[in-house]
């Protein structure tokens, strides 16, 4: 039976501005996007996906931020998006969308689902749609996002 998870996500948190991400057991999504006005922002593309006991500590000490920062073109900046998580649920949602979503600065869990079958409900950004996560702007403009609900169950079995 798989463990239902539901994450509900808030940001966008630009990178001059991660002070104020949460001090707290979550998961977090990286993205390279580019700043509009009235605090809108351009989202291009999710780079990484990761989770911790508090989020504004390990992303203010991430190893792999000069990486990120590389890879942004230019007038491009990160953004962060967080869900609360507890220990249990920051493992199965971390490793099940990294496997779905495959972000190229993840490599643990992009070939491989090890964990219990996990049914995954992502809601939170779009406070009109409650849509949730952007995951990326294909080459003809069109914006796809994560699917609001992902079943899990194996390395060869995914479910939206």
């Amino acid at each position: 039976m798989a463990k239902n998870v539901s994450l509900v996500f808030s940001g966008y948190w630009r990178d001059s501005r991660k002070d104020g991400l949460p001090k707290e057991s979550g998961i977090y999504l990286v993205y390279a996007g580019t700043p509009k006005p009235n605090n809108i922002v351009d989202l291009r593309q999710l780079l990484y996906i990761g989770e911790s006991s508090n989020v504004h500590d390990r992303i203010a000490e991430h190893d792999r931020y000069e990486d990120w920062k590389k890879s942004l073109k230019k007038g491009e900046l990160l953004y962060y998006v967080v869900a609360p998580a507890s220990k249990e649920e920051r493992t199965l949602a971390e490793a099940a969308l990294i496997f779905r979503y495959k972000p190229p600065y993840n490599e643990e869990y992009v070939d491989n689902y090890p964990f219990q079958p996990v049914k995954l409900t992502l809601s939170g950004l779009d406070k009109e749609k409650n849509l949730p996560p952007f995951l990326y702007k294909d080459n003809k403009g069109v914006t796809h996002y994560m699917e609001p609900s992902l079943l899990i169950e194996s390395s060869t079995k995914v479910t939206a």
